[in-house]
This record gives structure tokens, C-alpha cells and sequence, in this order.
């Protein structure tokens, strides 16, 4: 089995599960009952209010089994070896970066425009722009979303994403929206549990994808996801020591699978990735000013993968490990 084959592949499935901070679909559930007049969290920013926050992001790779059938045992056993390898020389992966937050414009019925512009930086490409624009009613719903990106490619994987699959699938609760318009009363949590439609998510990513490869969309016909479920604990704590509001919340995750079949002459070639939903989980602190601009906070993620993939021979590779991600955003 060719190393770099299997390592792109490995490596590229865990983008494929939304990330701690990742926006979804959330159907909201409060566990108590507010307060008849509880103060609640508003973006109540002037326009071209800004926030500049510091990134920094550590991921972590550790096997916890393989295993390896069919073909002959020479091969077999070469092929565990050099998974061994490939993760035991993979140390902690630290990355950083910056995020910008600013109210872009407000209406005259109150909705806002939040900017939150990501820098990134992506192998030979140097650093790259994601803008995220939310509009927000005062009361924190989300009206409209989009994504957007001063790199050609991305903007055209973005740009084939329908604006009513990302407001649908990717907001509505799941990002900082999800903040505003909750009371205030320390201690008080509601639940929240998410279905996302990743097969619809993922058919508007592959497409773009494909157009900027110069493929047509049949490259990704072959492409079946499962909905993926989470739930949600979102506790306000309180003001800190700085007189900021601070949120944490708790996620845990349903199982979750994508597989790939191979076209052609690749047709017997077969990929699948699975979350496992034992030992998944993602935690947040998220800190708010007084006017709703976020200033900062962390996350801890940890996601178990299960990844199978069935050669055209019969050789089947199966590995499941652990992702850890941990991250910080602090005001500069």
C-alpha cells in the first residue's frame, strides 16, 4: 500500500467532521426555565467595533490499533510497520494564527452584520482569508450566512455552496449566534441536540471542489455520508475577573461515517472513516464583552476515527486512532 496514499487519506478525514467551534444545525431545548426579565447577551457593538485575537492550535496523532487482512503476510506486516512509523514520527503539530471579529453595518431594523475573518496558513500557498459574514436579528437569529475566501480555490468550493444549505445545515444556533439572546443567570445550562445533513453539506464542498480541480461533478458521485447527530450543554458562568462574559460548553457526538468507492478501473477500491462516538467529545470556554464582541476562549477536542480501506487485491487496512485538538484565542 503506497504511504502517501494512505497518508493523504488519513490525514484528510477528520476535516471532513465539523471542528470544535464548527457552526450546526442545532435545535435548541432549554433545561430551566429563565428568569421573566433576565438580562440576556446582545451584540450591541457600533459599527466597525473590532476585536484582533491570537491563534493557537496543537493537534495531537496516536494509533490505538491496526489491523491488516488479506494479501500475504509479508506485505501484511510491512504495511503495519509503516503505519507504526508514519504516526510514531508524527509528534504535536502546533499551529498559529489570527481571527479578527468587526460589525461590519447594522440595519435600521436592528440586524447586524458580524465579520469573523480567519487567517490560515495552507502548505505553499502562505497565509489565506477565510471571511465568515453573519447577520444577526437583535434577538440572535441568524437571517443569512456566508463564506467566502481570497484564495481562487476555496472561494470556488465556498461560491457552489448554497446560501440556504449554510444557513440550514450551519447555523441557527451552532456558532456565536447560538449566545446571543440568553439570559445572563449564572449556572443556568440548556441542551441542544443537532442533526446535520452532511451528505447534502458535502455533495456543495465536493462539487466545488471538483470544479477547482478541473474535474466534473461524477469525481464525487461515489460519496455517502451519514447524518451527523450531536448534543450540547451550554452553561453561562458568570462575569470573570475582567467583567467578561463567559460560556462553557460540552459536546458529545453520535457515530458518524463517510466511505468513498473508486470509479473505472478503480472500482474495487473502497474507503471508509468513521467517528466513533465512544471517547468523542469537545469542550469550549467563550468569553464576551459587555457589548457581545467575543474576545477570546479555548476548546479541546477529541476525535476517535476508525478508517478501512479495501484495495483492488482484497488487502484490507484497518486503523483506528485518536485525534486530540487543543486551541486558544486571546485578545492582543
Amino acid at each position: 500500500m503506497r504511504p502517501l496514499l494512505l497518508s493523504a487519506l488519513l490525514l484528510a478525514a477528520p476535516a471532513l467532521v465539523p471542528a470544535a467551534g464548527a457552526q450546526a444545525a442545532w435545535t435548541l431545548a432549554q433545561t430551566q426555565a429563565a428568569p421573566a426579565r433576565a438580562a440576556v447577551l446582545t451584540l450591541s457593538a457600533p459599527v466597525g467595533a473590532s476585536v484582533e485575537l491570537n491563534t493557537q492550535t496543537t493537534t495531537r496523532l496516536e494509533v490505538e490499533d491496526v489491523q491488516v487482512s488479506g494479501g500475504n503476510a509479508q506485505e501484511a506486516a510491512r504495511t503495519r510497520a509503516d503505519l507504526t512509523r508514519l504516526f510514531g514520527a508524527q509528534g504535536p503539530q502546533r499551529v498559529s494564527g489570527k481571527a479578527f471579529y468587526r460589525v461590519q453595518s447594522r440595519g435600521a431594523d436592528g440586524r447586524a452584520v458580524l465579520l469573523n475573518t480567519v487567517v490560515v496558513a495552507l502548505p505553499g500557498q502562505g497565509d489565506v482569508n477565510i471571511r465568515i459574514l453573519q447577520t444577526l436579528r437583535p434577538d440572535g437569529a441568524l437571517t443569512d450566512l456566508r463564506i467566502e475566501s481570497d484564495n481562487p480555490a476555496l472561494q470556488q468550493v465556498f461560491g457552489s455552496l448554497k446560501p440556504e444549505i449554510l444557513r440550514q445545515q450551519l447555523g441557527q444556533g451552532g456558532g456565536l449566534e447560538g449566545f446571543y439572546g440568553r439570559p445572563l443567570v449564572p449556572g443556568q445550562a440548556r441542551t441542544a441536540t443537532a442533526t446535520v445533513d452532511m451528505q447534502a453539506l458535502l455533495a456543495g464542498l465536493f462539487g466545488g471542489l471538483g470544479a477547482a480541480l478541473g474535474e466534473g461533478p461524477a469525481a464525487f458521485a461515489n460519496v455517502q455520508a451519514s447524518p451527523l447527530t450531536g448534543r450540547t450543554t451550554t452553561t453561562y458562568r458568570g462575569l470573570n475577573a475582567a467583567r467578561q462574559h463567559v460560556f462553557d460548553t460540552t459536546t458529545t457526538f453520535g457515530d458518524w461515517a463517510i466511505s468513498v468507492r473508486g470509479q473505472g478501473e478503480a472500482a474495487a477500491l473502497s474507503f471508509r472513516a468513521e467517528l466513533l462516538s465512544q471517547g468523542s467529545r469537545m469542550t469550549t470556554t467563550n468569553l464576551f464583552r459587555a457589548d457581545g464582541l467575543p474576545v477570546g476562549g479555548s476548546a479541546a477536542q477529541i476525535m476517535r476515527m476508525r478508517v478501512t480501506m479495501t484495495e483492488p487485491g482484497g488487502q484490507q487496512v484497518q486503523l483506528t486512532y485518536r485525534m486530540t485538538t487543543e486551541a486558544t484565542l486571546r485578545a492582543r
